[in-house]
């Protein structure tokens, strides 16, 4: 047998950690389900350099909820680093998805499950406040997003 990549020592050593097993499937990726509700998927990128994890995390209603949800979405996707994932809307299941990616080269077990961690918490407040009746979480709620360009100033509208 061959020697493991980047992924698959990752996924081994995390497994070690989790107490169960983990294994690429023969697209490479690695379907996780934490706690009966949420699933997110480890997926090297095409170059072999990164690890995308993503999770549509439910389906977000049309109308008005949507729309300021998206909103507050947006709002959370111009936190400072470290946020541990960004925000996408999936139009083919109409669902609010986090994603995130990180460096595989040296990325251990450990360095995994601790990214993995602040990644599920994030998509379970998430989750947790629309299964409430929420829009988002109260940081989210009525914020305007901070530029990723604070020295830019935007002209009065005439």
């Amino acid at each position: 047998m061959g020697s493991m990549d980047s992924f698959e020592q990752a996924l081994e050593e995390l497994s070690e950690i989790f107490g169960v097993e983990l294994a690429p499937d023969h697209k490479r990726s690695c379907m996780l389900v934490i706690n009966d509700e949420l699933r997110v998927q480890l997926e090297p990128d095409e170059t072999e350099e990164a690890l995308w994890m993503g999770s549509a995390l439910f389906e977000i209603p049309p109308g008005y909820f949507r729309k300021e949800l998206l909103l507050c979405a947006l709002r959370a996707n111009s936190d400072p680093y470290p946020r541990f994932g960004d925000f996408a809307y999936l139009q083919k299941k109409n669902a609010l998805f986090l994603q995130d990616k990180i460096r595989l080269h040296g990325l251990s077990g450990e360095k995994l499950a601790e990214h993995l961690s602040a990644f599920t918490a994030k998509a379970e407040e998430w989750l947790d406040t629309f299964n409430q009746g929420s829009i988002a979480p109260d940081p989210y709620l009525n914020r305007q997003p901070t530029s990723p360009f604070p020295h830019w100033e935007v002209p009065p509208k005439k």
